[in-house]
């Protein structure tokens, strides 16, 4: 809903909008290759949820920032990073 919300105010009179995404958004259990992590942060579950809902929006541009791969090294966050990124785009780029 507050997505949402946001969304609709920064689309209006907009033929696009730039999307910026900071992993530090999602809880340090489901994402700690960040250098500012955060604890009551959204899920893994929550994050990709935010991502389908984005395909949504007239994205002129997205962008996903703070992974640290260095600070990961099962690679949890940059995998995270990659299949959110990855549902965001693909229905984009084949045409679904």
């Amino acid at each position: 809903e507050v997505v949402n919300r946001a969304v609709t105010r920064a689309s209006e009179g907009c033929d696009s909008v730039y999307v910026t995404i900071d992993i530090d958004v999602v809880d340090h259990a489901f994402a700690p290759g960040t250098g500012s992590y955060v604890y009551g942060g959204i899920t893994s579950f929550q994050f990709l949820q935010l991502m389908d809902y984005l395909r949504s929006v007239p994205a002129g541009a997205l962008d996903l920032v703070e992974v640290a791969p260095p600070l990961d090294p099962t690679g949890t966050t940059s995998r995270l990073a990659a299949t959110g990124l990855i549902r965001f785009l693909l229905p984009k780029i084949s045409g679904r």
